[in-house]
């Protein structure tokens, strides 16, 4: 017999509360978390800025972290190229968070059926958060085709389960327009996204700032190092997160809070 919905509520009071590893965006249990964008706009920047906040529990972009080990299983990017990111991004996290950050760069491989050989490799490392950098090589098919995304995300869910743990999935985005900006909504509608996106608890789409207007008119001139961090999807959330304007410190590689914050004027 069900519970009434008081007895559900009793029973749940007693679970212990955890706290999530971003606040609101990613819960401190199995889940999937897509971000995605084109290519070359700074998702793997992004990605370990955010495991390294995580790893040495500071803020991300001013939202609160839960401190636990993260790990990175990266597909592109040459071993001199991340490690001159690697020495950079030292400078905005000098204090240990390296020792509590599992990094990996592999040559492409498919995560199939229950993905028992990634799940026996992975157990041991405890951690509390998993990157996977870009996705569309641990597909196997075409990572655009519905069919293959689904048996994908499956395999991807059992593996969360068995690890308990939140995996992240940088996802290269294309737009047949590549001069227009990608708007949240079209996640939905966009070939190779919309599938991964039905299946995340929550979604992140890093773009580049829309052009200003100059203050007596006309376009100001684009500000390329500014870009804003959109939440298409928030599960967890409360309320709908608003997008934040964020700045490249290109001497730190890390992304900031822009001064002028807020969602930039169209």
């Amino acid at each position: 017999m069900s519970p009434t919905l008081r007895e559900w509520m009793e029973r749940v009071r007693k679970q212990p509360v955890m706290q999530d590893i971003l606040e609101g965006l990613i819960p401190a249990q199995p889940a999937v978390i897509l971000l995605g964008g084109r290519t070359g706009i700074g998702k793997t920047i992004l990605a370990m800025q955010l495991i390294l906040a995580i790893a040495s529990g500071v803020d991300f972009l001013d939202i609160k972290t839960k401190q636990t080990k993260g790990g990175y299983l990266g597909f592109e990017g040459g071993e001199q190229k991340m490690c001159d990111r690697a020495e950079k991004l030292q400078i905005a996290y000098p204090n240990g968070a390296f020792d509590n950050f599992e990094f990996e760069l592999s040559a492409p491989f498919k995560l199939t059926g229950q993905g028992e050989d990634f799940t026996k490799l992975y157990s041991p490392k405890e951690l509390g958060l998993l990157a996977f950098d870009p996705l569309k090589y641990l597909v196997s098919g075409d990572y655009s085709k519905p069919a293959d995304a689904l048996r994908f995300i499956t395999t991807l869910q059992t593996v969360a389960d068995k690890l308990h743990l939140p995996i992240l999935l940088c996802h290269h985005i294309r737009k047949p327009d590549a001069r227009s900006l990608i708007e949240p909504g079209e996640l939905y509608e966009l070939k190779g996204a919309s599938d991964y996106v039905d299946h995340a608890t929550t979604v992140m789409l890093l773009e580049r700032e829309r052009q200003q207007h100059r203050p007596g008119g006309g376009w100001a001139p684009r500000r390329i190092d500014y870009f804003v961090l959109h939440f298409a999807k928030a599960r967890n959330a409360i309320a709908a997160i608003p997008p934040i304007t964020i700045k490249l410190n290109r001497d730190k590689l890390i992304f900031e809070k822009a001064e002028d914050g807020g969602e930039p004027s169209t």
